[in-house]
């Protein structure tokens, strides 16, 4: 029988709470009673992270949420520079092509890569990564439509120039300028029937119609008062 005296030291328990270093001996000679600590190399856990960012849907929502806040506020810049471009330079391309008879078409140089200006490289950049956005961007501030860009054939080997291609034709559009045009059409017919209706004494209804047959429409009267014009004396 052993006896132990008052305030003597027990021996190592499993609860190791002896000496430290003997606690580190116990363990070395008994691996499966070690204490577990974290491990140190971070490693393991960068790995995980990754996994986890791919697999939970909320880490996933909240990636494709970032995502788009960041494409939003490129999105924006990259439509600033094209808006400072199309008034600096696109606009009066636009405004000084040649238009021909029944055509709603037409194509203008939009940009060089191999330009000096660095607005002008910013610009083939994004024509070359974000057509579409330029597109729609045209197609909803400009009221244009099939909007394309293509690489000049021309001067392909000397660089990347792009052609924008566009239709600008618009039923709604052209019945308002229409009307607008005719204005002075409308007024030259009214004229007509008010001197008309003026005269006195006052021409019967039927007296009236025939009289109107040999008033020229519009735009011969306008053709005549050129002929007019041309014919007169220059001094």
């Amino acid at each position: 029988m052993t006896t132990y005296l008052v305030g003597a030291r027990l021996p190592c328990q499993p609860s190791y709470s002896c000496d430290p270093k003997e606690r580190k001996t116990l363990q070395a000679f008994n691996p499966s009673r070690a204490s577990h600590t974290p491990a140190q190399d971070p490693v393991q856990e960068l790995l995980l992270r990754k996994c986890l960012v791919k697999e939970l849907p909320q880490s996933v929502a909240e990636d494709e949420l970032r995502e788009a806040q960041k494409k939003l506020q490129e999105d924006r810049q990259d439509v600033t520079i094209i808006k400072h471009w199309h008034t600096s330079r696109i606009q009066r391309a636009m405004t000084s092509l040649d238009v021909y008879k029944g055509s709603r078409q037409g194509v203008v140089s939009f940009c060089k890569g191999r330009s000096s200006d660095k607005v002008e490289q910013s610009v083939c950049r994004i024509v070359e990564e974000k057509p579409s956005l330029i597109a729609a961007w045209y197609v909803g501030k400009c009221g244009l439509s099939n909007v394309r860009f293509e690489r000049s054939k021309v001067l392909r080997q000397y660089g990347n120039e792009y052609n924008m291609s566009f239709s600008f034709g618009s039923k709604e559009v052209e019945a308002r300028l229409t009307h607008e045009l005719m204005a002075d059409s409308r007024a030259y017919s009214v004229n007509a029937n008010l001197s008309l209706a003026l005269l006195r004494p006052k021409l019967p209804a039927k007296l009236i119609e025939i009289v109107k047959q040999f008033m020229p429409e519009y735009v011969l009267h306008l053709k005549q008062e050129k002929l007019r014009l041309e014919k007169a004396s220059r001094w």
